[in-house]
């Protein structure tokens, strides 16, 4: 074979690797176009079944002039370029678009959820600031009902529907607002029975535990008295004791 023919073999080998290459890519890209299409219609869907089950009133403020101006224009491409349409700027933008609505229906969907939890912040809220004092049982269930809602606050009820099918149990949102509902109802009972607890002490218990809640109570102001009144109601072991300097 000539050096000429070798050249000819070469190039067409080239070409047909450079055919190869190309339809590669095209193929890479008209997938991502698709998932990403995909995964936002599916959360929009899961979005809407989210909205009916927990009975809220809005709707996804979602850019409907954005959305129609890519579709136009990956349309256009189609028309003009064909399959290659999906390696061109159009495409990119109809990912973007979409990824951007899924964005905005996602902070829509965790804003609602956290909503549903307002009713409880004022039990979360003294759980995460203030001493708990009584049976330990009681602080223990508190401390617990009181994690748990914040985790499942925290979560995106849409992405995060198989972690939240785990904490709470159920299979949708209808099932998790009753296990929320009935975790807050336990962390309440928990926290009035601390306080049924607190009421019964004496004067002089609770303004020593206020003390050690606050600065800490010095070790010289611990009288027999008053360590056998803190033994006999229980607390004891929830003192902040100092000696002094």
């Amino acid at each position: 074979m000539s050096i000429y023919d070798r050249a000819v073999d070469l190039n067409l080998k080239l070409e047909a690797a450079r055919s190869a290459d190309s339809n590669l890519e095209l193929i890479t890209k008209g997938t991502r176009l698709v998932d990403s299409l995909e995964e936002a219609s599916k959360y929009f869907a899961s979005a809407e079944t989210f909205r009916l089950q927990a009975r809220v009133i809005d709707r996804p403020n979602l850019d409907r002039k954005a959305v129609a101006q890519a579709v136009s224009g990956f349309r256009a491409g189609l028309s003009r370029h064909g399959s290659m349409a999906f390696q061109h700027q159009p495409a990119t933008t109809m990912i973007e678009v979409a990824k951007s609505q899924r964005d905005r229906a996602a902070r829509w969907a965790t804003a609602r959820w956290k909503a549903l939890f307002a009713p409880y912040d004022p039990l979360l809220e003294r759980v995460q600031t203030e001493h708990l004092v009584g049976k330990s049982i009681n602080i223990a269930v508190a401390q617990a009902r009181a994690s748990k809602l914040r985790a499942a606050r925290s979560l995106d009820p849409i992405a995060n529907e198989a972690a939240l099918r785990s904490s709470l149990g159920g299979e949708d949102v209808e099932a998790w607002l009753h296990a929320i509902e009935t975790l807050a109802t336990e962390l309440s009972d928990a926290l009035n029975a601390l306080d049924a607890q607190r009421a019964a002490f004496t004067p002089e218990v609770r303004e020593a535990l206020r003390r050690a809640a606050s600065d800490g109570l010095p070790l010289s102001e611990v009288s027999d008295e008053l360590l056998g009144a803190l033994r006999k109601s229980g607390v004891d072991g929830h003192l902040v004791v100092r000696a002094d300097d």
